[in-house]
């Protein structure tokens, strides 16, 4: 696979080209510790076959993406937790506007003017941080299962919370696949189940294909850094999809809700029965709302 070598990371990508006449092209910025390789192939596919270049990338710190000098993730204690429950920024070794920055940094290697961009969990939050220091970058926005930054939405079940740095038995593959798997299973949500099978194989090919779990920690903490983004949305122009699973663990509903009041004119859906995660049966119904609302703010 290409990569991207800056003066800061070096950022592993994909691209996927579309089938007949280009439209234009979309950019998917995935979450926190979530490789490339995890957008289903069957809704890239689905979106190249609409007429769309598709760009896929690692975030620093992840999978094949790697962070120069990269320093220890910072040790929060008690008090830090407890500063940040109060509204403070904590500290890290980037930021999440950082993060946006190596995505307009892969347009300009790409020689992309304008993208569609597509964010999933903490990929959206990057897409905000995009669409508001980058907005002639932006054809539109795509925020799916994120949140607005206030604290009082958005927030994760503290089980789903816990598990999530909780670490695995062993050190072994076997051991990483079965935590892993026990992991993403407490994301799904009722009404799309995704078999073990399906995601013992999605975890192995995250599994074999490299782990950071120091980048993992950075990138949470960067996150965490993060203000309430919401006064700053309500200044964003621009065309701007919020979908949202009713039963996501991990991001409240709350988090899509309190983006579709926050950004002017934004369109929400909300599917009940969904989770935290991209169940194979739900492919064609994202496909289906992503594409219309890039086409309609097509450039």
């Amino acid at each position: 696979m290409p990569q991207l070598h800056t003066t800061e990371v070096d950022l592993e990508y994909h691209v996927t080209p579309p089938r007949g006449e280009k439209r234009g092209d979309v950019l998917l910025i995935h979450g926190l510790g979530c490789q490339f390789i995890q957008w289903p192939d069957a809704l890239v596919d689905m979106l190249a076959a609409g007429g769309y270049q598709v760009v896929r990338f690692d975030n620093r710190d992840v999978g094949l993406s790697r962070l120069h000098d990269a320093p220890r993730p910072y040790k929060y204690g008690a008090l830090d937790l407890l500063r940040w429950r109060l509204g403070k920024s904590l500290p890290s070794a980037y930021t999440l506007v950082d993060m946006a920055a190596d995505a307009v940094a892969l347009l300009d290697h790409l020689q992309i003017e304008r993208a569609h961009v597509v964010g999933a969990s903490m990929g959206g939050m990057i897409t905000q941080e995009l669409a508001m220091h980058y907005p002639q970058r932006i054809a539109s926005q795509t925020l799916i299962m994120t949140t607005s930054g206030r604290r009082s939405v958005g927030q994760a079940r503290a089980s789903v919370l816990k598990s999530l740095f909780k670490p695995p038995a062993g050190r072994d593959r076997a051991s990483l696949v079965k935590h892993l798997v026990k992991q993403w299973s407490l994301l799904q949500g009722a009404g799309y189940p995704t078999d073990e099978a399906e995601l013992t194989r999605q975890v192995e090919a995250c599994v074999d294909r490299g782990l950071n779990g120091p980048g993992f920690l950075r990138q949470s903490q960067a996150v965490m850094n993060a203000s309430n983004r919401e006064p700053r949305l309500k200044k964003l122009n621009l065309p701007t999809l919020v979908i949202h699973g009713s039963d996501d663990p991990l991001v409240n509903v709350s988090g899509g809700r309190a983006l579709a009041r926050a950004i002017p004119l934004a369109r929400l859906e909300v599917i009940k029965g969904w989770g935290h995660d991209f169940p194979p049966t739900l492919n064609p119904r994202l496909a289906a709302l992503i594409l219309d609302h890039i086409s309609a703010g097509a450039v």
